[in-house]
């Protein structure tokens, strides 16, 4: 009787034995398995109660129990349910035993469903009880979930894909010391890392256009609004090409404003902050592989750098700039981490701002796709005027760096 009841313990608390205790859970497993064992050499009638299944099958106490009863179930193309009640086990899996093997097997079905679209599982896997539950070694199903989500998703994920990673791991786009982050980011490694910080850069941009443009609509400032279309476009332009690897969103307290009381719930973003003379300005950094940009709103002019600018841009490190950063210490720390590489500091005179970039990307062997980077016509009409981007040396010495 004794051990019966420490088998209903088992099974209702699984795992969370180990909560108070580290280690209680195996420590019970192990002690059932060596008192079945000495129950069952007493007799030589062979049961077909729990004390005679463990016997026969130890596994089912010994570690990673509930992957085992899922790999086995598997094996046999059963559903769960029915595979449990084939085994006699139906009245010991409404604890934690059962939730834990429930949520591995969502794991097989995750591997199953339309890539992108909505399933039952996925209302599952967010919940903390499952996503917590244990897996393999030291890994949870949640992790298990964010690889086969992020490995099985080519290109743009869907909304809803990228909104269950974030509700199960948290932005992975904060600092590596950051608790959240090693706690479900750095088992993933960091192409999986580098994968979901690409996607994330696309809402990064979302919110650095919802400040531009509500800002500019309250403040009926006529010279940002004007600006804004063709700063919108171009940026736009490089992400729908896919040379956009890597942003960093920052936002002023207003522009902070603006955008919260936008999107409310669903910001889902992780953003540095600046204050004083950059309280109402957004400011997005872009990892574009061969050439790195800080984009701002308002008068901020638009910086272009052959290499990353700062570490910190990427490594999440730092979470507050002010324009001094931005402005003075960047390019300074640029010029002296870069001394072979250039720069430039463009201002956005609305006749000439993309003509400039234009020019850089060209004369340091930069090749895009320039339509996608204007508004419709807008693209001829540049053609006429200034003609197809052409490599000019003459024009190196007049960039900065180097």
């Amino acid at each position: 009787m004794v051990v019966l009841q420490l088998v209903q313990l088992y099974f209702r608390e699984h795992d969370h034995l180990s909560v108070g205790e580290k280690g209680l859970t195996e420590f019970l497993g192990t002690i059932l398995s060596q008192q079945i064992a000495e129950i069952q050499s007493r007799t030589s009638i062979q049961g077909r109660d729990i004390i005679a299944f463990i016997h026969r099958d130890d596994w089912l106490v010994g570690n990673g129990g509930p992957a085992r009863l899922v790999e086995k179930c598997l094996e046999t193309g059963l559903p769960l349910d029915e595979f449990v009640s084939r085994l006699g086990l139906d009245g010991y899996m409404d604890g934690r035993f059962g939730e834990v093997s429930r949520a591995i097997y969502y794991i097989d079905e995750l591997g199953k469903i339309p890539v992108g679209k909505k399933h039952a599982v996925l209302n599952e896997l967010v919940k903390d009880r499952v996503a917590k539950a244990p897996y393999q070694g030291n890994l949870r199903v949640g992790h298990a979930a964010l690889k086969v989500l992020i490995d099985r998703t080519e290109g743009e994920p869907s909304e809803l894909w990228q909104d269950v990673i974030l509700m199960i791991a948290g932005d992975p786009r904060v600092s590596g010391s950051n608790r959240q982050f090693a706690e479900w980011w750095s088992p993933l490694g960091d192409d999986r890392v580098n994968k979901v910080r690409g996607w994330l850069a696309k809402e990064d941009l979302k919110l650095f256009l919802e400040a531009v443009e509500q800002y500019g609509l309250e403040s009926d400032d006529e010279s940002l609004n004007n600006m804004f279309p063709a700063r919108k476009q171009f940026l736009q332009g490089l992400f729908k090409q896919g040379v956009v690897r890597n942003s960093r969103l920052m936002l002023g307290s207003k522009a902070e404003f603006f955008v919260r009381r936008i999107l409310d719930k669903e910001m889902l973003s992780s953003y540095a902050r600046m204050d004083g003379p950059m309280s109402d300005k957004a400011v997005i950094y872009l990892d574009c592989g061969d050439f790195h940009i800080v984009e701002g709103s308002h008068s901020f002019k638009i910086w272009i750098y052959q290499e990353r600018p700062d570490p910190s841009l990427a490594n999440y490190e730092k979470n507050y700039y002010t324009h001094s950063d931005l402005t003075i210490t960047l390019p300074w720390q640029y010029r002296k981490d870069h001394k072979k590489k250039r720069y430039a500091a463009i201002t956005h005179h609305p006749t000439t701002w993309r003509k400039k970039v234009l020019e850089f990307l060209v004369d340091h062997d930069i090749e895009l796709e320039w339509p996608s980077l204007f508004g419709k016509g807008e693209w001829k009409s540049y053609k006429n005027q200034h003609g197809i981007p052409i490599k000019d040396a003459r024009r190196l010495r007049d960039y900065e760096g180097g």
